[in-house]
């Protein structure tokens, strides 16, 4: 498919390999849906909870006019560098915000002028119900005409292992974020089988 930024993009992933963390890597078949999504939906203004090396940051932000991106970069220090990097040769609008999500969050609903009408969430597993539920209570800072897009719902389909199986901490909270918006009458779901799950 046609990847905008798609030169930058292969630069990322030359660079992710170096840093041997590939699976931390969304891929072109991820950037490519969400570009679509985010031209579907007309939407300018996005946020992205956890970006590593910027990979989805640049593709979004290359059919959207601004993208707002939050990760403490903790993962893999190297990773802010190859990010920051990738924004410079792509000279597209992004802005980093080096902290904690949870910390952008309350930071962002006092400060933000114009919601967000696109949020893509590909951060702590643990913590993606605050996430999604912070979003909703604060239409300031998430138009509740917007689209949330969240990464990893199929987990490596480790979510659909019987209980006894489970042995991780991401997998157990991937399965409780999926069973809340599951039930979550607020909002209508939709999951995309790309990659390892891409849940809107």
């Amino acid at each position: 498919s046609n990847i905008e930024q798609g030169e930058v993009l292969r630069w990322i992933e030359e660079q992710t390999m170096k840093l041997q963390k590939t699976s931390m890597l969304s891929g072109s078949l991820s950037a490519s849906t969400l570009q679509s999504l985010i031209r579907m939906k007309g939407a300018k203004n996005v946020l992205e909870i956890g970006t590593y090396t910027g990979f989805t940051a640049i593709a979004m932000a290359a059919v959207a006019s601004r993208v707002v991106t939050v990760d403490n970069f903790k993962a893999e220090p190297a990773s802010e560098d190859v990010c920051r990097e990738a924004i410079k040769m792509a000279n597209v609008n992004v802005s980093i915000m080096k902290m904690d999500a949870k910390d952008a969050l309350n930071c962002l609903v006092n400060e933000v002028k114009e919601p967000f009408d696109f949020v893509f969430i590909d951060g702590d597993k643990k913590e993606q119900i605050d996430y999604y539920e912070f979003l909703l209570k604060h239409p300031h800072l998430f138009d509740p005409k917007g689209v949330i897009a969240v990464d990893n719902t199929l987990w490596y389909s480790r979510v659909f292992q019987s209980d006894d199986k489970i042995g991780d901490e991401d997998t157990v909270a991937v399965r409780k974020f999926n069973d809340h918006i599951k039930r979550d009458p607020r909002t209508f779901v939709s999951i995309i089988p790309v990659r390892d799950g891409i849940t809107l």
